[in-house]
């Protein structure tokens, strides 16, 4: 876990891995021990409080918005978990570069489900489905996070298994734990 005044966890992976559910574990868990330290930022939650729509319009806007808070919960020298594909290292260079300008560590929590799974996922969705081909595009597209991004540590999780199991994951990462995941 982060030990600085401040952290960047940024949460990666495809639509329907679990992103969302698992960020909104990893705050509830991390309230726990950092108490009111603990900032989360969802980039569809921002995006439908500025346009009234889960759909991507006004993106320059939101993408905006969500530097800014994520600037602004740095600067206050919190823990922010931000819920975003971050499927591209062009996307995800901007928060480091906050992070980093404010002296603060930046993990990569990166959700790795396999596209059937995603994709059974979506469908069993009550609410938000994304079209199939969209996290097709995504799959194919990823960009695996490296260490030339000036990440302090990349964590790979296995999103093919159950919510708790994911956490148990990270848990043992945090732990050093050299436990060989297994992403098939």
């Amino acid at each position: 876990m982060p030990r600085g005044d401040c952290a960047l966890l940024l949460i990666a992976g495809i639509q329907a891995s679990g992103k969302t559910t698992f960020s909104k574990l990893l705050k509830e868990k991390l309230e726990s021990v950092f108490k009111d330290r603990i900032s989360l930022i969802s980039s569809d939650e921002t995006r439908k409080e500025l346009t009234g729509t889960y759909e991507m319009v006004d993106e320059e806007n939101t993408w905006q918005t969500i530097e800014d808070r994520v600037a602004e919960e740095l600067q206050k020298e919190k823990i922010v978990i931000l819920d975003s594909t971050n499927y591209l290292r062009s996307y995800r260079k901007r928060f480091i570069s906050l992070a980093k300008y404010e002296k603060g560590a930046v993990w990569i929590i990166f959700l790795q489900a396999r596209l059937e799974i995603a994709l059974k996922r979506n469908q069993e969705r009550n609410h938000r489905q994304v079209p199939e081909e969209i996290i097709t595009e995504y799959f194919e597209k990823i960009e695996l996070p490296t260490w030339r991004e000036h990440l302090d540590d990349i964590i790979y999780i296995n999103a093919n298994e159950s919510l708790e199991k994911m956490y148990e994951q990270l848990i043992r990462h945090w732990r050093g734990e050299k436990k060989q995941v297994n992403f098939s």
